[in-house]
């Protein structure tokens, strides 16, 4: 599953931030590193941080 900008994402895992599972916040940047796809940026709603994360760490939450 691809999101765009914008979207509203909940954070399902995180091996590098596992403190951030369960918080929601929206994707403000798209990228691809290291040969793993794509990754994202989302400000997350509950701190207004800006955390990287794997598209497999992300749901699209309805």
């Amino acid at each position: 599953m691809a999101f765009d900008y914008g979207d509203e994402v909940r954070v399902t895992t995180a091996e590098r931030t596992p403190e951030q599972v369960g918080k929601i916040g929206v994707i403000v940047g798209i990228g691809e590193d290291e040969g793993r796809g794509a990754s994202y940026a989302v400000r997350l709603r509950d701190d207004d941080a800006i955390v990287s994360f794997w598209e497999s760490e992300l749901t699209a939450r309805p």
